[in-house]
């Protein structure tokens, strides 16, 4: 079959179908029709983008290169940019260039429509082809920051034997207690009495003050204020979040989202940790007291993977680090913006495991 075989276009209403069943196909899960809506159709930020490849003759979806268009947040200044997902193409069809085909035309599209850069998160396999053929750069890999609160599946997967694992279990969380415990005496002990800690119902509407004061505007990322929570959290149609908040009388100083255990024995993940000012002992305070919290869902443990920075190292100390090349930050400027040396350097960035496609 030779490249004159495949026809490529842009998505049009009416494509989901195809492109849900391709994605089955190529990943081996199934996606749902409101998902899809929920991360493409419902984007705040712009209209799906998707260069599909069809096979000519039978009018086979057999390939295609998709962005999700977000606000892009550079030291205070907000731009339009995009991160690269959910590229497939076809077992049967990849020799014939269509992954390079399908991302350059949509790179010249994004240039159009005055996006200044793609990002991502390619896994082992495009790897290799982001960095060779599409001429993006390594920014870092992520670092991984974990909390165990329930060891029974582990133990029991040792020795067998019920009624051991849960004893061993129930040791483990007493004495994980007290190290919390520990670890709160140890940060300044009068924020029980001035801070307040809340578990919220929703996105508090204080987020856009707290973004505009955190740290994070100092840095590279996704512009995360109350429209992007509302979308990326508030209106997911598959997963259930916990939102903490901390507050200094009336003012939002920390805010968390933690998407919670579906099974048990499964792992609870962090997706955001914003901090008003970077300041390390209200953040060590705010990330204990969701640790106490997530210890009664009796979850796995707590997760948080994040781009690696002074502020999260310190802050997540009493977490185990985990250096894992799994994850690796990715992406490529485009002829809108001309920060070469800003954008590619990794300490300029600040990223969150919300900001990878996994919710």
């Amino acid at each position: 079959m030779s490249t004159n075989e495949i026809k490529v276009n842009f998505y049009q209403e009416g494509d989901e179908e195809k492109i849900l069943q391709l994605f089955a196909t190529g990943f081996g899960k199934k996606r749902s029709l409101e998902h899809w809506n929920w991360k493409f159709k419902n984007n705040p930020y712009f209209r799906p983008i998707s260069v599909l490849s069809w096979e000519a003759t039978e009018n086979q979806l057999v390939g295609q290169y998709t962005v999700m268009p977000t606000n892009l947040n550079f030291y205070g200044e907000k731009f339009l940019a995009c991160q690269s997902l959910d590229t497939i193409v076809h077992q049967n069809f990849r020799k014939f260039g269509i992954f390079e085909s399908g991302a350059k035309k949509c790179f010249e599209f994004l240039e159009q429509e005055k996006f200044v850069c793609v990002y991502g998160f390619p896994n082992s396999n495009s790897y290799p082809g982001f960095i060779k053929k599409l001429g993006w750069k390594e920014i870092c890999p992520l670092e991984r920051f974990s909390f165990k609160t329930d060891i029974s599946a582990r133990v029991l997967e040792l020795v067998k034997i019920s009624a051991f694992a849960t004893a061993m279990n129930e040791v483990f969380r007493f004495f994980r207690q007290i190290q919390i415990k520990v670890f709160r005496a140890g940060v300044s002990p009068e924020m029980d009495s001035t801070v307040s800690f809340r578990i919220l119902n929703e996105i508090p509407p204080e987020i856009d003050s707290l973004w505009n004061r955190a740290g994070d505007q100092k840095k590279i990322g996704v512009w995360k204020d109350k429209r992007y929570f509302e979308w990326r959290y508030g209106a997911n149609p598959d997963s259930k979040f916990a939102f903490f908040g901390a507050y200094l009388g009336q003012d939002l100083v920390a805010f968390s989202v933690v998407s919670r255990a579906t099974e048990p024995n499964d792992s609870a993940w962090m997706t955001e940790f914003l901090v008003s000012k970077d300041q390390v002992d209200l953040a060590q305070y705010f990330l204990l007291k969701i640790v106490s919290e997530v210890f009664l869902w009796r979850a796995r443990s707590l997760e948080f993977i994040c781009s690696q920075d002074d502020f999260f190292t310190t802050v997540f100390r009493i977490f185990r680090s985990i250096k894992d090349r799994n994850l690796i930050f990715c992406g490529r400027l485009l002829s809108n913006m001309s920060e070469d040396s800003k954008f590619y350097d990794p300490k300029n960035w600040r990223i969150t495991y919300g900001d990878v496609d996994s919710l």
